[in-house]
């Protein structure tokens, strides 16, 4: 009976993540209603709560309510940290962690964001090449690039993928994911040809794992816009980011920050095209989209801000 128990939550976990990867928000959330449900049922404890919680903030990120996901998991980690105490347990208080430190980078709340991963890194680093270890790392390098540290970043994106190949090989979707994010910050870095190495490999590796509507190839085609439009391929870029946007807004929706992050790249080529009418549009668009979702200071948000009065 216990084995049963245990396997009905392990399906619903899994059911939901299946279901963020799909970006299918509405029925992920229906799931984790009934993973609540049956944890209090079947008399599971804490720790059964806390997965079900974390995922529920993984939805709050995923449709781009980042201050409510924020607050869910500040809730989790005070939680989790006083079971800690007890226990002398703290992966569950790193992988939370690890978890806001993301929502906060993606907000634009970079001093939080770096509070978190100092947490979390702190446990995984002693845990040796795990996979954990593996996203702290991406995800600390991302950060020191929004701080102007850019090479850092790179050296310690490649430190990750290093990782991430020797757990899955080269061929693993992780590791595509790992090689678009280090494309960002090669190309942030000024090495463009480096970065664009970096997005045809992770490309063809996510078009052959989930095909070509998928969120993951949207990121590498708005990094292959990106290069583009630096080096003055204005049609291939438009183009480019077109298709981005149109992905994006099939699984998130066309006023999801991350979309709008996109729409703002296509405004700002726009402008540089000399079509200011259709850029203004697009970042009316992104400013009215990033209000109150994202902090004030956002990157995008003051830069289409800027743009606009120009």
């Amino acid at each position: 009976m216990v084995d049963a128990v245990d396997d009905r939550h392990g399906r619903h976990l899994r059911m939901v993540e299946q279901l963020l990867e799909g970006a299918d928000w509405d029925t992920a959330t229906r799931v984790i209603g009934c993973a609540r449900e049956s944890c209090v049922r079947d008399g599971h404890g804490a720790d059964c709560a806390c997965e079900i919680e974390v995922l529920a903030a993984r939805v709050q990120f995923g449709k781009g309510e980042y201050k409510a996901a924020k607050d869910r998991l500040t809730a989790l980690m005070a939680s989790a940290r006083v079971r800690a105490a007890a226990s002398a347990d703290d992966i569950t208080v790193a992988l939370i962690a690890n978890e806001l430190g993301v929502v906060c980078k993606t907000a634009g709340w970079l001093d939080d964001a770096h509070r978190y991963y100092t947490v979390a890194s702190a446990v995984f680093r002693r845990n040796g090449q795990t996979d954990e270890w593996a996203s702290v790392l991406h995800n600390l390098a991302a950060l020191r690039s929004l701080q102007g540290r850019p090479l850092d970043g790179v050296e310690l994106a490649r430190e990750g993928i290093r990782v991430r190949i020797g757990l899955h090989g080269p061929a693993s979707v992780l590791v595509a994911s790992d090689r678009s994010n280090l494309a960002g910050l090669l190309h942030r870095a000024g090495l463009v040809d480096e970065a664009a190495a970096e997005l045809a490999m992770a490309l063809d590796l996510f078009e052959s794992a989930y095909g070509r509507l998928h969120l993951d190839v949207a990121v590498c085609l708005s990094g292959l816009a990106s290069l583009a439009a630096d080096q003055g391929e204005y049609e291939d870029a438009e183009m480019l980011y077109r298709e981005s946007i149109e992905i994006k807004s099939v699984n998130n929706g066309a006023r999801h920050p991350e979309t709008l992050v996109t729409r703002y790249n296509l405004g700002k080529l726009l402008a540089e095209s000399g079509r200011p009418a259709e850029a203004a549009d697009e970042l009316r668009d992104v400013v009215s989209g990033l209000e109150g979702v994202v902090s004030d200071d956002h990157i995008v948000l003051v830069r289409a801000r800027r743009l606009l009065s120009d």
